[in-house]
């Protein structure tokens, strides 16, 4: 699982729909996330959060006329999602964050962490093993934006973006937090709290 909101600025500069509808650029890019989150708003006053997760454009005309459906917004709502899956194999599913895939310092211990989960045993995961898999992934976040994103360099977000995008996936960031935590698959304790993803927030604080 990945930032929320890294994920869909990925996407937004990633898909040239975007770009061609709302053009590039933090403004931009803020008028995107506006639109995307009222139309998102009108959705859950009328329906409640589960039901426009999973069925946004069925609900209705006014759903069905948002722009592709609110589909970035709604794919970095992972709790309702994770909820579901956890009902339906408990201790079963593991979650990883992709930064600790990115990250050197925390990567050769997320790919231990999930061959345990596949029960391959630690031995197997010789250094030649781990050298294959960290090959196959992008050595930075940004190495991963760049293999997707156009050649402009996105600008940084405006705070009023940032804002209204942590007023949206704060809550649903500490009610998957919270969930992983009483599952104690993915994580304990106090070593669930990264997927709050907080220091995405650090910078609309007191906006």
């Amino acid at each position: 699982l990945r930032s929320p909101i890294d994920r869909l600025v990925h996407a937004f500069y990633g898909h040239p729909h975007y770009g061609k509808k709302y053009g590039v650029g933090a403004r931009r890019f803020g008028e995107y996330v506006t639109e995307q989150v009222a139309g998102w708003r009108a959705c859950e006053r009328r329906h409640g959060l589960r039901r426009c997760a999973i069925h946004f454009e069925q609900l209705g005309p006014e759903p069905a006329a948002v722009f592709f459906h609110a589909d970035q917004i709604i794919r970095g709502m992972y709790a309702p999602f994770v909820e579901d899956w956890l009902r339906a194999m408990a201790g079963a599913l593991l979650c990883l964050r992709t930064e600790d895939l990115l990250e050197p310092a925390t990567r050769r211990a997320a790919l231990r962490r999930a061959w345990r989960h596949l029960g391959l045993g630690v031995a197997s995961v010789d250094a030649t093993g781990l050298a294959t898999a960290e090959a196959k992934l992008p050595a930075t976040r940004e190495e991963l934006g760049r293999r997707r994103e156009p050649t402009e360099a996105r600008e940084p977000l405006l705070a009023a973006t940032r804002a209204e995008l942590c007023a949206l996936y704060a809550p649903l960031n500490r009610q998957l937090r919270d969930l992983l935590a009483a599952d104690r698959t993915s994580c304990e304790g106090v070593g669930c709290d990264g997927f709050l993803w907080s220091e995405d927030c650090t910078a609309a604080e007191g906006v």
